[in-house]
């Protein structure tokens, strides 16, 4: 069973946590129940969905791609979920998409989603800054790659550690290992079993060199967001928000 304490146990999402409780460089703290990631939505019970809004989530930001909707059920169209907003953000671009390579992985993709995907990362924090009352969720299909590279974000604006959001981001795989396995059983052919057991997991120096490049490339996450359109008034927003 997970140790970690902000894995939150909604019947039937495998990796949905509360971004509150890390500390702060300047020695605040995250706040609990402002901002979540999670998987997708579609795999909670009724159970699951009545856990959502008792958590106090009052704004879901849908991180996939519209081709993705129609795959499995709508959980907003349940009674549970009907006093949650659900706001959908594509973040992968076309760009991204026409910019990305067969076998490209883990920092490369992060890079290249900094390059294409700005105007898509400015526009789910001005959401945030935007959003009424009550925690936002962020959400995509595992909640691992576009969810975990926003949720970094977040945390780098809010002033985390980036040893504690490497660590942070890396907990995907522990919480995915029943999601990995179930891939891994799917796959047919031995060699692209192998190759996708490799490519599954996320290796631990990953996000502290995507945040390090932000840095060096765009002169850190607030020139990043200011630059990529977002307006100073909903950075600090964003921050208020995240931070107690």
């Amino acid at each position: 069973m997970s140790t970690d304490p902000r894995l939150l146990h909604w019947d039937a999402c495998l990796n949905a946590r509360d971004l509150g409780g890390f500390s702060t460089r300047d020695r605040q703290t995250t706040r609990h129940h402002a901002v979540v990631r999670a998987d997708n939505l579609c795999r909670l019970t009724a159970h699951g969905r009545s856990a959502v809004l008792r958590h106090g989530v009052r704004t879901a930001i849908d991180l996939r791609e519209p081709g993705e909707y129609a795959m499995e059920h709508d959980p907003f169209s349940r009674v549970e979920l009907r006093e949650v907003d659900r706001v959908e953000i594509p973040l992968l671009t076309r760009a991204f998409r026409r910019g990305w390579p067969s076998g490209l992985e883990g920092h490369e993709v992060d890079l290249l989603c900094l390059e294409t995907c700005s105007d898509a990362i400015a526009t789910v924090f001005a959401a945030i800054a935007a959003a009424p009352t009550g925690g936002v969720l962020l959400y995509c299909h595992a909640g691992k790659e576009r969810t975990g590279f926003a949720a970094a974000l977040l945390l780098e604006l809010a002033g985390v550690d980036r040893a504690t959001i490497a660590r942070e981001h890396a907990l995907s795989d522990e919480h995915l290992a029943a999601l990995y396995a179930a891939w891994l059983d799917a796959e047919p052919d031995p060699e692209e079993r192998q190759r996708l057991r490799n490519g599954l997991r996320t290796k631990p120096d990953q996000m502290g060199l995507t945040l390090g490049a932000l840095d060096e490339l765009y002169g850190g996450i607030e020139r990043y967001l200011l630059d990529s359109g977002l307006e100073q008034a909903d950075l600090h927003a964003v921050r208020a928000r995240l931070v107690e």
